[in-house]
């Protein structure tokens, strides 16, 4: 059984991948997730993702070839990166941050596959 968990989630794409993150922000830290323009208005404690970067971050295969960018207002976003990180899905780092407005934008990154060792 470990076996197969282990093959399925290899073979998860890391389009898939972005919708397990962010379900799992969505139930564990209150955090709605939407895509939207760049000109859209934007309220607090949503992360946004700009439709273009989600479009171009991924090619045909659901591979990622870009970084995606996350924004948020939220209290919660400098303690975000080491949630993402735990979650195994991404790696992920504070582009930009404004501390007075609680405003981030957070990079997300392809983990890179090691091998073990037997």
């Amino acid at each position: 059984m470990r076996d197969l968990a282990l093959r399925v989630e290899q073979n998860a794409t890391a389009a898939q991948k972005l919708f397990e993150l962010l379900e799992i922000l969505r139930y564990e830290q209150g955090l709605d997730s939407r895509c939207v323009n760049e000109t859209e208005i934007r309220v607090p404690g949503f992360i946004y993702m700009l439709q273009e970067h989600v479009e171009h971050g991924f090619n045909q295969a659901g591979e990622q070839v870009f970084p995606v960018s996350l924004f948020l207002e939220s209290d919660k976003v400098s303690g975000l990166v080491g949630v993402i990180e735990q979650t195994g899905l991404f790696r992920a780092e504070i582009q930009q941050m404004n501390e007075d407005k609680l405003q981030g934008h957070i990079l997300l990154h392809p983990v890179k596959a090691t091998l073990l060792q037997s």
